[in-house]
């Protein structure tokens, strides 16, 4: 859910179609410490997000690699384990990792819950990513129109 999220949010911000997303310079993905590669999203997510306009029905699970740390100006993790666990990989990249929830409290994987956890985690994501984009806007890092190449 955090990537496509996170995908509309950027999109709308910058004025473009997701799918043009790295044309702008910016290339959005996730990853999980312990996910099964190709593993569809769940229903209830995909549901869930559509009735938001996002649309997570293509989306793919897959395991975080080194390389993709290594290609990630930032990675972001839904819990502080998580979190240690990137950084403990990739000690050399902490000063890129930080956890998703800038007030330092985790997001749970809603794996295995029912509608109202989706939902639940879903609303945590969205605030906690609209923090992390209107940072990136204060820093400059995003602008609207933006028409990097």
């Amino acid at each position: 859910m955090a990537e496509a999220v996170f995908r509309k949010m950027i999109s709308d911000r910058v004025g473009c179609a997701e799918n043009e997303l790295r044309r702008h310079g910016y290339d959005i993905l996730s990853a999980g410490i312990a996910a099964t590669d190709s593993s569809p999203a769940s229903q209830d997510a995909a549901e869930l997000l559509a009735g938001r306009g996002i649309d997570l029905y293509d989306h793919l699970s897959r395991q975080v690699t080194s390389d993709m740390l290594s290609e990630c100006d930032h990675v972001y993790a839904m819990t502080n384990s998580h979190l240690r666990v990137l950084q403990d990989a990739r000690p050399d990249l902490t000063g890129r990792m930080h956890l998703v929830a800038q007030n330092g409290q985790d997001i749970s994987d809603p794996i295995g819950g029912g509608k109202d956890v989706y939902r639940d985690c879903a609303d945590q994501l969205t605030e906690a990513i609209r923090q992390i984009v209107d940072g990136f806007i204060r820093d400059g890092l995003i602008r609207k129109d933006d028409t990097r190449l």
